[in-house]
C-alpha cells in the first residue's frame, strides 16, 4: 500500500470518527417561531401563489380586469394572513 493510499484512509477514517462524535448540523437557514402554525403557512402559500399569477399576468394583460380581481385577491389573503398571525401570537 502506497502512502497516497494510506493517507486517503487514515482521512476517511478521521471523518467517520468525527461524523459520529459529532454530528453535522443541519439548519433550514432560519430559526422557526413559536408563533407559525399550519393555518398561516396555508395563506403564505396562498399569497406567494397570487403573487406570482400577478406577475404572469402582468406580462400578457398589462391592465386587465384580471389583474385587477387578483390584486383585491392579494389584498385579502393578505389582511387574513395579518389576522392569522396576531390570533396566533396573542394565545401563545
Amino acid at each position: 500500500m502506497s502512502a497516497d493510499q494510506l493517507a486517503d484512509k487514515v482521512d476517511i477514517a478521521l471523518k467517520e470518527i468525527s461524523d459520529v462524535a459529532m454530528p453535522r448540523l443541519k439548519t433550514t437557514g432560519r430559526p422557526s417561531v413559536y408563533w407559525w402554525n399550519d393555518e398561516i403557512a396555508d395563506l403564505r402559500v396562498r399569497c406567494v401563489r397570487i403573487r406570482r399569477r400577478i406577475i404572469r399576468q402582468r406580462r400578457k394583460y398589462q391592465d386587465s380586469e384580471m389583474v385587477r380581481s387578483l390584486w383585491s385577491d392579494l389584498r385579502e389573503t393578505k389582511k387574513l394572513l395579518r389576522g392569522a398571525i396576531k390570533r396566533s401570537k396573542l394565545t401563545l
